[in-house]
């Protein structure tokens, strides 16, 4: 293309862009999640290209093939419509046809380096999240060994306190069952005492 602008313009990076923030993407079986990202980084990549070694209708094929994908997402069709561009790609993109396999490779390796950082941060927020319901965990059963302890100490102090009080009081009426004992003793005897002396 003569048209540098153009070429920079070209509705073919912008579609790129749309495929990959479309939501579906992540309902796509991981093989072929894969398959769509390395073609849509390989694309990416070849906007380096030397605008003018680059025909105007190599754009537009690459554009229709991008659309049918776009539009495909959900089909069964749409492996082949990545193999469409990928083929569109080595045969008619004049610049670095012959790093293809490299920059597919290099793709493959950048994907699965982001897939394996996005899973180990989940793997560390998980984990962390764990840790945080362990110390929760560990200051609520400390805080009930507490509560239960304190709570043994106040029964053990209560049930002390009413036993010192029943024994206290079984003592003082035991004192005056005594004490009553020897008064009726007491009156018994002069009761006794003054009928005798009453017969005589």
């Amino acid at each position: 293309m003569r048209d540098r602008n153009a070429y920079e313009n070209s509705s073919v990076w912008n579609m790129v862009s749309e495929i990959k923030q479309d939501e579906y993407i992540n309902s796509l079986s991981p093989g072929m999640r894969n398959y769509l990202m390395y073609l849509l980084e390989d694309i990416e990549r070849r906007k380096n290209t030397n605008c003018y070694y680059v025909s105007e209708s190599t754009l537009n094929t690459l554009n229709n093939d991008l659309g049918y994908i776009r539009d495909y997402l959900s089909s069964s069709s749409l492996e082949s419509y990545i193999d469409r561009a990928f083929e569109h790609l080595a045969s008619s993109w004049p610049a670095h046809n012959g790093r293809r396999v490299v920059d597919i490779a290099q793709s493959t390796y950048n994907h699965y380096v982001d897939e394996a950082e996005k899973r180990i941060k989940e793997i560390r927020d998980q984990a962390d999240k764990i840790d945080s319901l362990k110390d929760e965990f560990d200051d609520f059963l400390e805080s009930t060994k507490n509560e239960i302890v304190e709570t043994k100490e106040v029964v053990e102090k209560r049930t002390d306190e009413i036993e010192e009080a029943i024994n206290a009081r079984r003592k003082e009426m035991g004192e005056q069952y005594e004490d009553f004992l020897v008064s009726a003793k007491e009156n018994a005897e002069k009761s006794i005492e003054q009928i005798t002396e009453s017969y005589n």
